[in-house]
């Protein structure tokens, strides 16, 4: 097979890919709904966009793939623990990757928490001025 054209989406400005020499990356925490937030990772300087005339760029948001997730963004019934969930051009010659991680999963403000149940003992004033008085 021959290549006729090849694009490049965005280069990432990190001068090294080194897993622990990241830096340029944002995390975006929603408190309302904890499954939509992300890590984002920004690449810019891509070709150039044949109708802009401007470097193409992209963005991977990295998200927490939990159980319910999982059932509802993979049609086979296999349970992966990473996987891309959708790719977008929100912009002209502007890409976005949704990828879905258990990792991030058991960081806080990834996932739905469980609710905590704390038990109340009630106790009337009546009771406590009785036990007052004695």
């Amino acid at each position: 097979m021959e290549i006729s054209m090849e694009f490049i989406l965005g280069r990432s400005t990190e001068e090294t890919v080194a897993y622990t020499a990241l830096q340029n990356f944002k995390v975006h925490i929603d408190k309302i709904d904890p499954e939509e937030s992300y890590v984002s990772f920004p690449f810019s300087n891509g070709t150039a966009c044949d109708l802009t005339k401007t470097p193409r760029s992209s963005e991977i948001r990295i998200y927490c793939a939990s159980d319910e997730k999982r059932q509802m963004m993979t049609a086979n019934q296999v349970r992966q623990p990473h996987f891309v969930g959708d790719v977008d051009e929100p912009t002209t010659c502007g890409y976005l990757l949704k990828f879905y991680t258990s990792s991030l999963c058991s960081l806080a403000g990834f996932a739905k928490q469980d609710d905590v149940i704390s038990k109340i003992q009630c106790v009337s004033t009546a009771t406590l001025s009785l036990a007052n008085n004695m």
